[in-house]
């Protein structure tokens, strides 16, 4: 899957993958969307000003993989 546009929300750092305090609380939603469903935001370099408000998401396979590889082990140290 890959999501694209112009989301226009200059509030969100995505290099550090965090959201300025000042910013409104539906950026905040935004985000935790992005986070929820594991996507990865690629564009890495300013798009608008100092900005980057083009954004480009895939699917974060890698996260995904270790996440279940995570629950897998913590399943096995509870069946013990």
């Amino acid at each position: 899957m890959v999501l694209m546009g112009d989301f226009n929300y200059p509030d969100i750092d995505w290099p550090s993958h965090s959201v300025y305090p000042s910013a409104p609380s539906g950026l905040n939603e935004f985000f935790k969307l992005v986070e929820e469903h594991f996507l990865t935001q690629h564009v890495n370099s300013p798009t608008h000003g100092d900005a980057i408000l083009d954004l480009v998401f895939s699917r974060a396979v890698e996260r995904l993989i270790f996440l279940i590889a995570l629950i897998a082990r913590l399943i096995i140290l509870i069946a013990r």
